[in-house]
């Protein structure tokens, strides 16, 4: 069910950030050089989801919509760098002007909300590589194509 399926929206948030964030940063999904156990890219954004989709509401021929908590983590060689690179990421995600995002999320048969932050950015430093942790609410509603 498209309420539920996390890899589109995640998706869209991944393919927006390969493109607005500087080249020398690598944008995955899911825990990205950690999740395989090799050390840290120096400088690296990573996507996880943090809640499963959650629902808001259902109904028979109408758009259908839900929210989830996505965390996007950045890792970088400089303290500075990687809050600069956390505030650029919050711009991306949630820059607003009248009548919608100023980078908006796109996936086919997908309208997306503005991501909102749930301000509680920190930066954090282990081992020699800085990282910032922040959380985004990400809404959408899913729009089944009409018969052709």
């Amino acid at each position: 069910m498209s309420l539920t399926r996390t890899r589109v929206p995640l998706e869209a948030v991944r393919t927006l950030l390969t493109v607005e964030m500087p080249p020398l940063y690598a944008v995955s999904l899911d825990g990205g050089s950690l999740a395989d156990g090799t050390t840290p890219v120096s400088r690296e954004v990573v996507i996880d989801p943090v809640t499963t989709p959650d629902p808001q509401w259902v109904t028979m021929g109408a758009p259908e919509r839900s929210t989830m908590l996505i965390q996007v983590t950045i890792r970088d060689t400089t303290r500075e760098g990687c809050r600069l690179a956390g505030d650029h990421v919050r711009d991306v995600l949630t820059s607003r002007r009248r009548g919608g995002a100023v980078y908006p999320l796109d996936a086919a048969g997908y309208v997306f909300d503005v991501p909102t932050s749930q301000q509680d950015g920190h930066v954090e430093t282990s081992g020699g590589v800085h990282t910032w942790v922040e959380t985004f609410r990400l809404g959408w509603q899913y729009r089944v194509a009409p018969p052709a």
